[in-house]
């Protein structure tokens, strides 16, 4: 015999279950994705702050049809971050002129490297350590010459 009061209450028991095994709460929405994005005219950094994690994680895009680099790049005690600005103010002078890029500049420590190819994009990730930073992206020719650098930051790991 058919009970429908007895029919209702296992259907609502089952329903409950039902919702306590599968229901979950709100999700948190998940960070924005960090990223770091090379055009043929610059740089771009999107979704992270003035403020670096130790452990550092992005995704770089190479929107250009070069070969692209990227680097961290510490600076050393005892130096500003408008000195590498001034640095690399005077690269990318020395490169619209067709004079060869000269590096680095030597009060700055680099540590971590990547290079994507064109049209291409990868992870990156580095472990940093406490001080001020800068993120160097570069763009080769065919030939392997630098054709444009440029300075994103300042940085800073706690």
């Amino acid at each position: 015999m058919f009970r429908p009061r007895g029919a209702a209450l296992g259907l609502l028991a089952l329903f409950s279950v039902t919702l306590a095994c599968g229901a979950r709460g709100p999700i948190a929405p998940s960070p924005p994705a960090a990223t770091i994005t090379l055009t043929d005219v610059g740089c771009t950094a999107d979704g992270f702050g003035a403020l670096l994690p130790e452990h550092f994680v992005v995704t770089i895009f190479n929107k250009t049809s070069s070969l692209a680099n990227f680097n961290v790049q510490r600076l050393q005690a005892g130096h500003a971050y408008r000195e590498m600005e001034l640095h690399y103010a005077e690269q990318q002078q020395r490169l619209a002129t067709g004079m060869p890029f000269q590096g680095p500049p030597p009060f700055t420590d680099i540590l971590a490297v990547t290079s994507v190819d064109s049209v291409q994009s990868d992870a990156f990730e580095a472990t940093l350590t406490s001080g001020v930073y800068g993120l160097v992206c570069r763009r080769y020719s065919r030939a392997l010459v630098v054709e444009a650098v440029f300075l994103i930051g300042p940085f800073r790991v706690p």
